[in-house]
């Protein structure tokens, strides 16, 4: 028996040596591949490099701007607002200051179970930098470990450091936009970190225990873990009822910015991106316009109230999409949106020509016609234009469309707002011309070829943006095309202004029709609005005391209805909703849905800039 008892434990202390040897090995193989703690904060100190901040027009910040997802806008742990470094480490890690390997045995045994998130400070600020932020992963949590443990017996990163670097690594809600605690207080209460109060510090840190992405990021379940916080702390003792904020703890703060708030800055923000490097003519790094100020030329608050309106547009068509532009009288862009949930991304609303446009595209081939007609005769009248009488049916080369008798015809003002094929059918093939119609189509990115017999009837596809561009052409640029624009200034660092869109403003303009033509497209899709197809919006009392001119489409059998046009020429709206195929339904008709949609949003829009 004693042998016996001998023999196991020699085989027991054996094990033992052998496990704790290659314990060893392993983890000092772990500690050789680990990254210096010393590259780590050469690492954190570039990421504010190339950042740069968003305004709107009004000055009202949109967040800052980054080149890629390595990048925020740093803050010094001396500059952290007071009391924050407490609130942090009461939620995160409050063996913080006491622990001196930076890791928490019963934290990692937590984390293990899946009951908790166990990794303290130092522990996340490896994952934010090197490893995978989401999900749980044994070989990853023993890289922390280790990790951890080798800033801590190094020396090398002191504990104000390891704040600094979790504060400015940390993503305080889902998107790349609120990457660091100075962006997320840009966003959520418009203002330098270093003036936040306690509880907006508390509120910052709340999101940081929220997984991105999650469902349930909403404003109910945000302050709920919110208040749990509030009244966590309260029982250990970091919180006390007699606190002079005890009471706006307890209610929390109001976020400036809703968490709901567009979806789309992200993608406009893209394309801010792409047009200030082509306006500074740098490479796509930006690498010596560090601490950009970029004034963009979209309206924060008009955008956030028509992302409600589009939120309840959509409400109940599951796999709906949409877009809306609005693009003032200068050209610049005031609102863009989108619910990127079931787009892809920018490129595919606005870039791509994905989008057939219906009769939309009417408007093009009626335009051109009045520049043919004009050119024929200048002595023409608008009056004379818009009677200018254009058959109901086109036939030609095997293909037909339209309705009535051979004979039957209709003037162009009818012709319009009824929106009549075989009348735009004829005037694009026989009268303006198809390839006068695609080489007009360039001059706004549209490519029409090849040019068939249909393409008065919108079967190309377009972007919501180049329709956008179209009708700002016609309706409130009075026949002069200007590109739409996002940018209105660039500042450096230093204050240097180094770009100004007035500078430019002339040099990007191109008369392509006349003011008749202007006048013509304008009468015409103002009585499409009276008694035509979108005469819903002269019914809507926000819209009485407003001029509003507009055209509607239908493509693939109802899947995708729009309508574009203007208010008071002041401003250019595009609309499209897209319908999933997949759903096995559509839309109806542009007058059902798309219609009514836009008058949704032109009333907002009526009502935001008392018009």
């Amino acid at each position: 028996m004693r042998t016996w008892l001998k023999r196991s434990l020699a085989v027991f202390f054996l094990l033992f040596v052998v496990g704790l040897l290659g314990f060893g090995v392993v983890g000092w193989t772990t500690w050789r591949q680990l990254p210096s703690p010393e590259a780590l904060r050469r690492h954190a100190q570039e990421l504010g490099r190339y950042a740069a901040l968003m305004t709107d027009r009004f000055g009202h910040s949109m967040g800052p701007l980054y080149h890629d997802d390595d990048q925020s806008l740093f803050i010094g742990y001396d500059d952290l607002p007071e009391g924050y470094v407490n609130l942090l480490v009461a939620v995160e890690d409050r063996s913080f200051w006491h622990n001196p390997i930076c890791v928490d045995p019963r934290g990692v045994l937590r984390g293990l179970r899946g009951v908790g998130g166990g990794s303290t400070l130092c522990q996340q600020v490896f994952r934010l930098v090197y490893a995978k932020p989401a999900g749980r992963d044994y070989k990853r949590k023993w890289v922390e470990i280790w990790y951890a443990a080798k800033v801590s017996l190094s020396g090398a990163l002191t504990k104000q450091e390891i704040v600094e670097l979790y504060t400015n690594l940390s993503r305080f809600g889902a998107a790349n936009d609120r990457k660091g605690l100075q962006a997320a207080s840009l966003h959520f209460f418009e203002k330098d970190a270093r003036a936040l109060t306690r509880p907006e510090q508390l509120m910052l840190i709340t999101f940081l225990s929220l997984r991105p992405g999650s469902v349930s990021m909403n404003a109910e379940r945000i302050y709920t873990r919110y208040r749990r916080h509030v009244d966590r702390l309260t029982e250990a003792g970091y919180l006390h009822p007699s606190d002079p904020d005890y009471t706006d703890l307890l209610a929390g703060p109001v976020l400036r910015r809703k968490w709901s708030a567009p979806t789309s800055y992200g993608v406009f923000l893209d394309r801010v991106y792409d047009e200030a490097r082509v306006l500074l003519q740098t490479s796509p790094v930006l690498p010596d316009r560090a601490g950009l100020q970029i004034e963009t030329t979209l309206d924060v608050a008009l955008s956030e109230r028509l992302a409600d309106s589009l939120a309840v547009i959509l409400d109940g068509y599951p796999g709906a999409q949409a877009c809306f532009i609005l693009i003032d009288a200068e050209g610049e862009v005031r609102s863009y949106l989108s619910n990127r949930r079931n787009l892809p991304g920018y490129y595919d609303c606005l870039a791509r020509e994905t989008t057939m446009w219906g009769s939309q595209a009417k408007v093009l081939v009626y335009a051109v016609t009045a520049e043919t007609w004009l050119a024929e005769n200048p002595a023409l009248t608008v009056s004379d234009l818009l009677e200018r009488r254009l058959p109901t049916r086109y036939e030609g080369n095997g293909y037909a469309t339209g309705s009535g008798t051979p004979k039957a015809t209709i003037n162009l003002r009818t012709a319009i707002a009824r929106s009549s094929n075989g009348a735009a059918a004829y005037a694009g093939n026989v009268i303006a011309g198809l390839d006068a119609v695609a080489r007009t189509g360039t001059l706004f990115g549209m490519d029409l070829n090849p040019a068939g017999q249909s393409l008065p009837l919108g079967p190309h596809g377009v972007s919501p943006l180049q329709v956008a561009h179209l009708y700002a052409t016609l309706l409130t640029r009075r026949g002069v095309a200007t590109p739409p624009v996002f940018v209105r200034a660039i500042t450096s660092q230093d204050s240097t202004l180094l770009y100004h869109l007035d500078q430019y403003r002339t040099e990007r303009e191109v008369r392509v029709f006349s003011r008749k033509t202007y006048r013509v497209i304008q009468q015409a899709l103002r009585e499409t609005v009276e008694y035509g197809t979108a005469r819903h919006l002269s019914t809507l009392p926000a819209l009485q005391r407003c001029d509003v001119q507009a055209k509607t489409g239908t493509s693939e059998r109802n899947l995708h209805v729009s309508v574009s046009g203007s208010i008071n020429s002041q401003f250019t709206f595009s609309l499209t909703l897209y319908k999933a195929k997949y759903t096995g339904s559509s839309w109806g008709s542009s007058t059902k849905v798309a219609v009514p949609a836009a008058g949704r949003l032109l009333s907002a829009i009526a009502d935001h800039y008392g018009l």
